[in-house]
């Protein structure tokens, strides 16, 4: 349940992050990527990139353990 948790605000972050780097508010990037003639424009990508980035990270210290419920479940286990 804790690595939910976290995961969740990873992804917050890591869209917070995505505005940052595409200069653009979500709602804006969403809204452009609708009416844009190539899909996925660019803004969308770079948007999506921090999301992305922060969610396969976490999920690849799951694998092996060192996320913050792999953390609890060590502490209470010694």
């Amino acid at each position: 349940m804790v690595d939910a948790a976290v995961f969740l605000i990873l992804l917050a972050a890591g869209v917070l992050a995505g505005e940052a780097v595409a200069g653009k508010p979500t709602r804006q990037v969403l809204a452009d990527a609708e009416a844009a003639p190539n899909f996925p424009p660019t803004d969308l990508l770079l948007w999506a990139a921090g999301p992305v980035v922060f969610g396969l990270a976490y999920l690849w210290l799951g694998t092996r353990g060192w996320t913050v419920g792999g953390w609890l479940r060590r502490r209470a286990g010694a």
